[in-house]
């Protein structure tokens, strides 16, 4: 029997060019998919990097105007998730 992989969810504001959006996208290029399932859960879905999200990654348009709202939107079930680049005050994830 094998092991079931681990969802792993990346929560980034958008992908409009950067450092951390372009860790992010290398990230899921080369992820280990006999080990790893990567989902990409974006507040916007908006950036020049969303053309290089390999076909086999779930993408997630969380379609809001703040991340505290998109907190309350990710998608259930992942056993890991990933923010980059997402500054978020105490207390703000729990509104």
């Amino acid at each position: 029997m094998t092991a079931a992989l681990k969802r792993v969810l990346f929560l980034m504001p958008s992908l409009v060019g950067g450092g951390a959006e372009r860790v992010i996208v290398t990230l899921l290029q080369h992820l280990d998919r006999s080990r790893f399932e990567p989902h990409l859960a974006l507040v916007d879905a908006i950036g020049p990097l969303l053309k290089d999200v390999p076909a086999h990654v779930p993408r997630y348009d969380l379609k809001a105007e703040r991340v505290r709202c998109a907190l309350s939107a990710e998608p259930p079930g992942a056993d890991l998730r990933v923010r980059a680049w997402l500054h978020i005050p105490k207390g703000c994830a729990n509104h």
